[in-house]
């Protein structure tokens, strides 16, 4: 097993590049073949039982922190088998676990959105402006953003197709000619990761303590760079800190460097 620290990320990250339009108008950016997210969407019913904020109906009211731990929410997006929401509802705080579909396996319920769609969207859009969100945790897919596709398959594999990259250093949004399946996959994809740092912003804004984990070496971390650009954002993104370590570290079987990002000193005790 590596070491593991705080340390700078290991691949600079300075903005848009690549193919992706440099769009100023909607609060998220998209490309002719990717439709906007709609980030201010009428009331509607989330399903989350949530502690609400006080105050203003717009949702833009300050985290109350002062509250009880019971009034205070946690939501975690992208969680997989929701692991770190059983861990936070078991020290008392109202937590949602969100993710497309529900693993068997899962700790924790999940409430099942798919966030690719406008109305799983307005659904999500009520727990972000509604909820009296403490902390939330983001985990995008990283299948289509990760450098192993660059890598060739050992020996042992030849037998397996590999597969091959669908995004590069110069195109982080997509290699030009995806088509089929690959170009829905990344179109979905690039999606959620605006989606992602757009809400990271709207909580931030709010006095919450957010972080967003994958791959260290993860094309998603370009893209999200590029998209905090495009929302005039920058300095902000480079603000947070960085937590990289090897998977091996929290019990993995796997030497993957993985990087969360957030709120500075979210994981002082390390």
């Amino acid at each position: 097993m590596a070491g593991a620290g705080r340390r700078a990320p290991p691949v600079p990250r300075e903005g848009p590049r690549g193919t992706h339009p440099k769009d100023t108008g909607p609060l998220i950016s998209a490309s002719p073949d990717q439709p906007p997210i709609n980030h201010a969407l009428p009331p509607a019913e989330s399903g989350a039982d949530l502690p609400a904020e006080s105050g203003s109906d717009e949702g833009t009211a300050g985290v109350q922190f002062s509250r009880q731990a019971r009034e205070l929410a946690f939501v975690e997006v992208f969680c997989g088998v929701a692991r770190l929401s059983a861990s936070v509802k078991a020290v008392g705080l109202k937590t949602v676990a969100i993710d497309r579909g529900r693993r068997p396996e899962a700790d924790h319920k999940v409430t099942e959105y798919d966030l690719t769609s406008a109305e799983d969207q307005s659904l999500f859009q009520q727990i972000v402006d509604k909820a009296n969100v403490a902390a939330a945790h983001f985990a995008p897919p990283c299948g289509t953003a990760s450098r192993a596709r660059e890598r060739p398959l050992p020996a042992h594999l030849s037998h397996i197709r590999a597969p091959s990259p669908l995004r590069s250093a110069t195109h982080p949004y997509g290699v030009p000619g995806l088509q089929g399946d690959k170009h829905a996959r990344v179109t979905a994809a690039n999606q959620l990761y605006r989606l992602t740092v757009a809400t990271m912003f709207s909580l931030l804004d709010r006095g919450a303590i957010v972080t967003v984990e994958n791959p260290s070496r993860s094309y998603f971390w370009d893209v999200a760079s590029a998209e905090a650009e495009i929302l005039g954002r920058k300095a902000e993104w480079g603000s947070l800190q960085d937590y990289i370590f090897d998977a091996c570290m929290m019990s993995s079987a796997r030497r993957k460097s993985m990087c969360f990002k957030g709120t500075p000193a979210a994981f002082s005790a390390w």
